[in-house]
């Protein structure tokens, strides 16, 4: 299986090189390629005595990535939208956003708000016997409507469009203070929950950004992004060591926090397909109630019409009960001493919607919007275009692990920044 996966990779790369012709677009297909190849093919070694992977799951993996490569590739760009470098793609628009007194505003309440629930979290965590996940629950309720409000709906996205901001910034941008303002909304926003993928966001953000400038501009950065690696990594083996319940912060604790997180990169790029191959086996297809036609790859759309319908006394079940949140408690053998939960990359919801040819539509019609994505930031050079992109890239290098659209706030997020970047246009081709 390892000389198909590596056949593969090869033959898509040059699929790629042939038919994606500027440099933007090809770096992110090519990168994202990069990561789901490295897994796939790493998965087929079966490391930390992990059980195999069947034939058909690798199968059904390599319909998921043709389906993003040819979506991806179906949209023509004009060789004359062409950008050369990053440096002045955007500098009127950042200038102009980071400049205005409304987005200073905007930032500092939204601080404030994250903060407060912040707050709140820490109580829940210090004075009850919740988990994490039941923790932010029981913190939702005890926040004033404003702070939980925030919290549902804006806190999320606000988080992905200050990575993409903050990125821009410190590489072609700078402006300090904004810089500052915007790295404390990440940080009080990423220790909520104590999920480690937060300070790895960041980092995707600076590869897509960095995807715009030349081969010297990425040469000359490599020293400032290693520093910042090396904070985070020290931040996140900490956080790992609160996790498994150490809370002094001395040496002993990065120690054993960073023996853990350095074992879970390993194992955690190849247990989704363990994972996904258990489903398959164990038929979650019927099990789990689909096909659900849609509604568990976007179940945002679902939870949004049973909020609406609760107006007027009209319950309806939530599919995220069935789907994500089966997936989430429920906790399987993965390898002899590994178990995991809820990353079974992006294709299960994409299977439990409409079987193995949704594992293909669903990656090629989103696939399709990125490439339109980067078409608009080409022509109108617009921050928020650069914003959108930023949080549909980052879909693309999660589906490893899940998928990110079924979010409450994902859709709506999307939606608005496309109403934003396509405001001039009329169809989408």
């Amino acid at each position: 299986m390892l000389y198909v996966i590596l056949f593969s990779f090869s033959f898509l790369c040059i699929f790629v090189n042939r038919l994606v012709l500027d440099k933007l677009s090809r770096r992110i297909i090519l990168s994202f390629l990069m990561i789901w190849f490295i897994s796939l093919s790493i998965s087929t070694f079966n490391l930390y005595d992990l059980y195999p992977v069947s034939i058909e799951t690798y199968t059904i993996m390599l319909i998921n990535i043709l389906g993003f490569v040819l979506g991806f590739v179906s949209v023509k760009i004009e060789k004359s939208k062409f950008i050369n470098s990053g440096n002045d793609l955007l500098s009127g628009d950042i200038a102009s956003l980071l400049n205005s007194r409304s987005f200073f505003v905007f930032f500092v309440c939204g601080i404030i708000l994250v903060y407060s629930f912040l707050r709140n979290y820490f109580t829940e965590m210090t004075y009850s016997a919740f988990d994490r996940v039941e923790s932010v629950e029981l913190s939702i309720l005890g926040s004033n409507k404003i702070v939980a409000l925030f919290f549902m709906y804006l806190a999320a996205p606000l988080f992905y469009f200050a990575n993409a901001i903050l990125a821009y910034s410190l590489i072609f941008y700078r402006k300090f203070f904004i810089s500052i303002l915007l790295y404390l909304y990440i940080i009080i926003f990423a220790l909520i929950g104590g999920g480690r993928t937060a300070f790895i966001v960041i980092f995707i953000a600076l590869c897509l950004v960095l995807f715009l400038g030349s081969n010297y501009k990425i040469r000359k950065l490599i020293a400032p992004i290693a520093v910042l690696f090396l904070l985070v990594y020290v931040i996140m083996s900490y956080l790992t060591a609160i996790r498994e319940g150490i809370l002094d912060l001395d040496w002993y604790a990065f120690e054993t926090g960073s023996d853990i997180l350095n074992k879970h990169f390993v194992t955690y790029v190849t247990l989704p397909f363990r994972l996904f191959d258990y489903a398959l086996n164990h038929d979650y297809l019927h099990k789990l109630g689909g096909y659900y036609w849609g509604l568990s790859s976007f179940d945002g759309i679902n939870l949004y019409m049973s909020i609406f319908l609760r107006f007027f006394s009209i319950d309806l079940d939530q599919i995220s009960l069935k789907t994500t949140a089966y997936l989430q408690d429920t906790w399987i053998a993965v390898g002899r001493d590994d178990v995991a939960n809820y990353a079974y990359t992006n294709a299960i919801y994409h299977y439990l919607d409409f079987g193995v040819i949704g594992v293909f539509i669903i990656p090629f019609l989103f696939s399709r919007l990125v490439r339109l994505v980067i078409r608009e930031l080409y022509i109108h050079k617009s921050i928020f275009a650069l914003a959108l992109l930023f949080y549909l890239y980052f879909v693309m290098v999660h589906s490893v692990f899940s998928w990110h659209l079924n979010k409450l706030y994902s859709l709506p997020y999307i939606v608005l920044m496309c109403l934003v970047v396509f405001k001039n246009r009329y169809r989408f081709i």
